[in-house]
């Protein structure tokens, strides 16, 4: 009996649920995509609006505007109650009616407005954070004017900027896109290439901490993503930029300028800039303290005068067939041309007896780029759903001719060494990409692609000593380095909206296989990379958010890691590459709070696997030549916070504020104990609003001691002032600032056995200089937005590039 009682209901619930499940299919046969439009007073787009509808007091749907202000829903006919919310606008409340003939709801108007909380007028803050992602809108207010794309992205939320690259909250390995096009550059020539783009041309800048499956497995420290600003249709757009460094030990000219056309179905885009330093010193000096020999005394200073000319030009065209189809194609070249003559003089006191060293070393490099690519973009719905294929191809050339003498004299005994290099390296990348990003009907979505990815490169390096009268080919130092590195990878992700939560997820497939050095290093490897995010709205508005995220990743070693050969610095230090690296694995876990659009905390880990580090050790064959390394670490955990606060409690003063702190947990092997280092990164930015459109802005860098296996960096505190004016109905604007007004030097340490190594620097860039820059805007035709062929390949070539030098 209770078996037959048991079955009954089961048969009323099915019963229930296939009436329930035919009244939902008959509701969604009736239910229509409706597209609508949301843009400001004077016409302009409004993108990551938030817009809800409400039937009664059930929210029925929710929709975010894109970058040109659309969104959609899929909704039946009826009667509803619409509220759209954007912190740079007013709140509108509007009823609508849909019927079956309304497919295009039209434009909804907002006006502008300040935010008034806690009876503080705040005007609304041009930092926002969406679902998996910070948003950072570039308008022309005098904070962004006269900033290059490098001084912009530090007022980021977590984000920092240095020689070293790009990172977000203290995650390195950051890739960066223009456009959807990703940069090939890493460390300092990606600071250079940035600092060639002006603030006048981005429109906004995305912050993506932890990269979904769509992009590539070595993205493990975030995406930063920089969309370049709305121009011309139907006419040209560009700007003319010349920016100067004068200080002691810098002397610098940047010439720049963009030209941006649409004639008919055509767009095209121009850029040429140069980098011309005339005069680009450094000053470094060493001496080491012994742990128990007080009888050893070292000491050396070493002078260079880089002076980089370099010069880059890069067109792009797109042609719009239709309404469905696209097809793109763009080349850039760039080359550079960099001398730099160096001395070092070392003085070393051992046991009463003295060795005077001077030498002076006459370096100069040649690099040459080319980069192509083409692609192919089928737009398959009115949703936005999109079939894109891409290829492209990179082919860098570097070619690098050194001379080098050193004399010794020790107790009136005198030694001479002469030597020279000559060395030829030839990278080449290829890519080619297959996508489709489904929107589906309720605003889920989904995307699926393949990716094949092919890296070689061939270097070679000739050193001959100066012996006897003849030239002698020094065999330990000489080398030839080659290898083939092929990846094929797929992709697939999925997102959806469920009442107050918004999914997404993804999992990525990556085979790598690597040869090299004449097959002396073959191996091959298939790994699975899984991501998703939740968020959670606590209001239909989305005024206050909780987003948790979670990826895992992976950390190549670079081809120069990989290299088994000895390069030489100097009489006192050389690296050598490690053919045994593993790479790197990481678990990079999240959570977000985000109030009011704009304030946000975030909390996470970094968790890393076998990580790569530099190690200094002592050469085994004379104790007073150190060498560089990288080695496998064992375990290396990275927790940090990150806080975001940008206000502006009056009209004329605004204040930035960006803030990570991290606490660093290292394992060099599994049985070492663990060493714990807390850091912290500093940005806080203000602004001051004069008369006459002046504006003055004092910015405060801060960073504390950094580590890297047994070397580091020290505690650094940077202060830096500008002045900024407006002229000429704001086609022209002009800035004079001075960069670390108190001229902080940059000090370095490595812990050695037996000693320690103290290196104390004036580098060129991180001196006190004077900045003087001037741009000039001008324009015809209506706006539009400056469109760009896409790449997938650029994060290939930061794997190219060489370690940092050991001085």
């Amino acid at each position: 009996m209770q078996n037959n009682s048991k079955m009954k209901n089961y048969i009323r619930y099915i019963r229930i649920g296939l009436i329930q499940l035919l009244l939902c299919l008959c509701c969604s046969l009736s239910a229509q995509n409706r597209i609508g439009y949301v843009a400001g007073n004077k016409g302009e787009p409004v993108e990551f609006a938030t817009i809800v509808l409400f039937d009664g007091d059930k929210q029925v749907a929710t929709a975010i505007s894109d970058s040109v202000g659309r969104f959609s829903f899929v909704l039946v006919d009826g009667k509803y109650r619409m509220k759209i919310r954007n912190i740079e606008y007013k709140p509108m409340d509007q009823d609508i009616t849909i019927s079956n003939r309304t497919e295009n709801l039209g434009v909804f108007k907002l006006n502008e407005t300040s935010i008034g909380l806690n009876e503080v007028v705040v005007k609304a803050s041009s930092i926002t954070r969406e679902a998996d992602r910070f948003v950072m809108r570039i308008d022309k207010t005098p904070s962004t004017l006269n900033k290059d794309a490098s001084e912009v992205l530090r007022l980021a939320p977590g984000v920092w900027v240095d020689d070293s690259g790009v990172s977000i909250n203290g995650a390195s390995g950051t890739k960066v896109f223009i456009n959807e096009r990703e940069v090939k550059l890493s460390g300092k020539e990606l600071l250079d290439y940035l600092r060639n783009i002006q603030s006048s041309d981005i429109a906004r800048i995305e912050v993506i901490p932890q990269a979904g499956a769509e992009y590539s497995a070595d993205t493990n420290g975030g995406v930063v993503k920089i969309i370049l600003r709305k121009q011309m249709d139907k006419g040209i757009n560009g700007n003319l930029t010349f920016n100067t460094l004068q200080g002691k030990y810098i002397s610098e000219y940047d010439p720049a300028g963009t030209l941006n056309a649409r004639i008919g179905k055509w767009t095209f885009d121009a850029n040429a800039s140069s980098n011309i330093m005339e005069k680009g010193k450094s000053e470094q000096t060493s001496t080491r303290v012994y742990d128990t020999d007080e009888n050893t005394y070292f000491h050396s200073q070493t002078l260079m005068n880089q002076k980089t000319h370099s010069g880059t030009g890069r067109i792009s065209a797109i042609f719009d067939a239709n309404k469905r189809n696209s097809i793109g194609a763009e080349i850039e070249y760039s080359a550079q041309k960099t001398p730099n003559p160096s001395s070092a003089n070392t003085l070393i006191i051992q046991n009463g007896l003295t060795t005077n060293g001077s030498s002076n070393y006459s370096q100069n490099e040649n690099d040459k780029d080319f980069t192509a690519l083409l692609n192919y973009v089928y737009r398959i719905d009115s949703l936005g759903s999109t079939l894109k294929l891409i290829t492209d191809y990179t082919n860098k050339n570097v070619t690098g001719k050194n001379d080098y003498s050193s004399s010794f004299v020790t107790g009136g005994f005198v030694s001479d060494t002469t030597y020279r290099s000559n060395s030829t390296s030839n990278y080449k990348i290829f890519t080619a990409d297959a996508m489709i990003n489904k929107i589906l009907q309720g605003g889920m979505k989904y995307s699926a692609g393949m990716k094949y990815t092919r890296n070689n490169i061939s270097d070679t390096v000739l050193y001959e000593s100066y012996f006897a009268s003849n030239w002698a080919r020094l065999p330990d130092y000489s080398f030839l380095l080659n290898y083939t590195e092929n990846i094929g990878a797929v992709y697939g992700t999925f997102a959806a909206d469920i009442n107050q939560f918004s999914l997404s997820g993804g999992l990525r497939g990556e085979y790598t296989r690597i040869n090299g050095q004449n097959d002396y290093i073959s191996r091959s490897y298939f790994d699975l990379f899984p991501s998703a995010n939740v968020t959670y709205s606590f209001n239909a508005m989305r005024t206050f958010m909780l987003i948790g995220q979670y990826s895992r990743n992976i950390q190549r070693p670079n081809f120069w890691y990989l290299n088994p050969n000895r390069v030489q610095y100097s009489d006192y230090s050389y690296m050598v590459g490690n053919p045994e690296l593993r790479p790197t694995y990481i678990h990079n876990i999240g959570i977000t709070a985000v109030y009011q659009y704009r304030y946000t905390l975030s909390i996470g880990a970094h968790l890393y696997h076998d990580l790569i580090r530099e190690v200094c050790k002592i050469d085994p064959t004379n104790s007073e030549i150190t060498y560089i390394t990288p080695e496998n670490h064992y375990m290396e955990n990275h927790y940090y916070i990150a806080l975001n606060v940008p206000l502006k409690p009056v009209e004329w003063f605004s204040v930035n504020a960006n803030l990570v702190g991290v606490k660093q947990d290292i394992r060099a092997t599994e049985n070492d104990p663990t060493m714990s280092h807390y850091l912290y990164f500093i940005n806080i930015t203000t602004g001051f609003k004069l008369p006459a459109k002046y504006y003055v802005e004092l910015t405060y860098n801060g960073t504390s001691r950094l580590y890297s296996a047994n070397s580091g960096i020290n505690p650094r505190q940077l202060f830096h002032a500008v002045v900024k004016k407006q002229m000429f109905k704001d086609r022209i604007s002009a800035s004079l600032g001075i960069n670390n007004i108190f001229n902080s030097k940059a000090s370095y340490f490595s812990n050695i056995p037996n000693f320690t190594i103290n290196t104390r620097a004036d580098e060129t860039q991180g001196t006190r200089y004077v900045k003087f820059s001037i741009q000039y805007n001008f324009n015809s035709g209506k706006s539009f937005k400056k469109r760009s062929v896409e790449n997938t390949s650029e994060e290939e070539k930061s794997r190219l590039e060489k370690s940092p030098e050991i001085k």
